[in-house]
């Protein structure tokens, strides 16, 4: 009897050997392509889109903290305020300080060194008070009779809105003394609105400064622009917080 050809085992041998590797290759691509398909879920991709409808979203930024809370004791209005202008211009970050606080207002300064060429520090609060049978326009009369009289009226503010309800403001130049002693040229910034017999009164003194840069203010002075904000974080007692 002939005996069994080795070569025809062997060969068999070499092709089941050859499946088995194919088969693990296989294996380790298929195990890669699931792997690659989880990480593409996960891992963030970039913004990516065409046409002329296509909208990238922008980057997101640093959210913001929790603003401090000031409330009157007496008339329970309320206001959420930051101690930066709110990136108006990041080189006053750190001006702004908190300078009284009552049972009816609350005041600030803001450092203007740097920023504008009159420099120094100017103030600014908001105040509550009994309005009685006075609307918002008398209110503000009445204020700029104690504390700016001889003040010259420039103009009224149009739609002027403290805590989100309509009221009334208005610019006055003034005088304001520097800490040298000088005179120079300033803008009294007088808002008031009324809810339920409350009055809440934002002012504002600020250098006068028709020559702004960037973006101009129509009241001529920097100080409008970094408080401006203020008057939106106003509640009026039973009013839902913004």
């Amino acid at each position: 009897m002939a005996a069994a050809p080795h070569v025809a085992t062997g060969a068999r041998r070499h092709h089941a050997g050859l499946w088995a590797i194919a088969g693990s290759l296989v294996a380790v691509i298929l195990i890669g392509l699931v792997l690659i398909g989880i990480f593409a879920r996960i891992s963030p991709q970039p913004a990516s889109c065409t046409g002329s409808g296509c909208v990238v979203p922008p980057p997101k930024g640093t959210p913001l903290s929790a603003p401090h809370t000031y409330t009157s004791s007496t008339y329970h209005y309320t206001v959420r305020y930051y101690n930066t202008p709110g990136g108006y211009n990041p080189a006053m970050n750190g001006a702004i300080q908190v300078t009284k606080q009552t049972a009816t207002e609350i005041d600030w300064s803001v450092n203007l060194d740097g920023v504008d060429p009159a420099g120094g520090t100017w103030p600014y609060g908001v105040q509550g008070m009994s309005a009685g049978s006075q609307n918002a326009q008398q209110v503000v009369q009445g204020v700029v009779n104690q504390n700016a009289q001889g003040g010259q009226f420039i103009y009224a503010i149009p739609n002027a809105m403290v805590g989100f309800v309509h009221g009334y403001g208005a610019v006055y130049g003034v005088q304001a003394q520097t800490s040298d002693g000088g005179v120079i040229d300033a803008r009294y910034i007088v808002m008031a609105a009324v809810r339920d017999g409350v009055a809440v009164v934002f002012t504002a003194l600020g250098p006068y400064n028709a020559k702004q840069q960037d973006h101009p203010d129509p009241t001529d002075t920097i100080v409008s622009v970094v408080v401006a904000p203020l008057v939106n974080g106003v509640t009026f007692p039973g009013m839902p917080v913004r």
